[in-house]
Formats: C-alpha cells, structure tokens, sequence
C-alpha cells in the first residue's frame, strides 16, 4: 500500500513498500525508480534523499500468470536558503531603550 504521492525533504530518509495482500510466497514484486533501475522486494529504503529520486517510483508484482502495476509519485524538496545581506544591502535595526 502507498499513498499516490509523497513530499520528501533533500537529506531525509525513507521506506516504499509495496505490501500486497493475498500475494502467493512465489510472486515476484519489485521496484523501478524514476533512474528505470530495479530495486527487488517490497521494500526499498532510499537514504540521504536527493533530488534525483523525485520521479515516478513504480511498483510491479504478478499474481498468478498476471502482472499489475502501481506508480507513487515521490516530490523532494530542497531546504529553504536562508540568505544574508548582500554587499550594497541596508539593514536597518531600531532598538528602544527603557527610560
């Protein structure tokens, strides 16, 4: 079972798995990444995210003589910037002081 869409953050870590119920113990489940890589099982761990596992993940497992196909679509986001004043750039600072 997967949502049909996941929002990751670059870095983190995380787990597919693609759980079939009533799936026989000789069924076969694998899963694609957006790369068209194969990884076997129903679980794949992708750690240290990066920006190039955002994509399709494809999830492929055969029941019986059939074959069935379920996509999750996997965002990642980078972490905000955080920015500090440029040269040239004013920063204006007013502090009051108690009396």
């Amino acid at each position: 079972s997967a949502s049909s869409s996941e929002e990751l953050h670059v870095g983190g870590n995380v787990a597919l798995r693609c759980e079939v119920e009533g799936l026989k113990s000789d069924s076969t489940v694998q899963w694609t990444g957006p790369d068209g890589r194969g990884h076997a099982g129903s679980l794949v761990v992708l750690k240290n995210v990066t920006l190039s596992d955002a994509g399709t993940w494809q999830c492929e497992f055969s029941f019986g003589e059939e074959r069935y196909r379920e996509n999750l679509q996997i965002k990642v986001k980078e972490p905000a910037k955080t920015s500090t004043p440029g040269k040239g750039s004013k920063v204006n600072t007013v502090t009051s002081c108690p009396n």
